[in-house]
């Protein structure tokens, strides 16, 4: 059995987001209109997860962002994006809380 794999996305809450990420991020890795499983069609920039994770813990800078992702099946068989911005609040703000107590 092969481990779940994911794509990891951006979407910009502002447009100096935008600006930020797109400073980082290849034009290429720019998805417009990505199903969400909400429904919604939206405009992200795909990033690995470890860049997902750093753009989270630089909001102090301004950058305003909600992450989301989507499974990988089969190799090319893509899934529907869900915003998983809750996962990014719960599992780094418990552990930036820990560090400076």
């Amino acid at each position: 059995m092969s481990k779940q794999e994911y794509e990891w996305f951006l979407e910009p809450q502002s447009a100096q987001s935008n600006e930020i990420i797109s400073r980082e991020v290849s034009e290429d890795d720019f998805y417009r209109a990505v199903t969400c499983k909400d429904g919604m069609r939206r405009d992200l920039w795909m990033v690995s997860y470890s860049l997902a994770k750093f753009f989270w813990q630089s909001r102090s800078s301004g950058i305003e962002i909600k992450v989301f992702c989507r499974a990988i099946n089969k190799g090319t068989s893509r899934g529907k994006a869900k915003d998983m911005t809750f996962l990014f609040r719960n599992k780094f703000s418990k552990r930036l809380k820990q560090k400076t107590a």
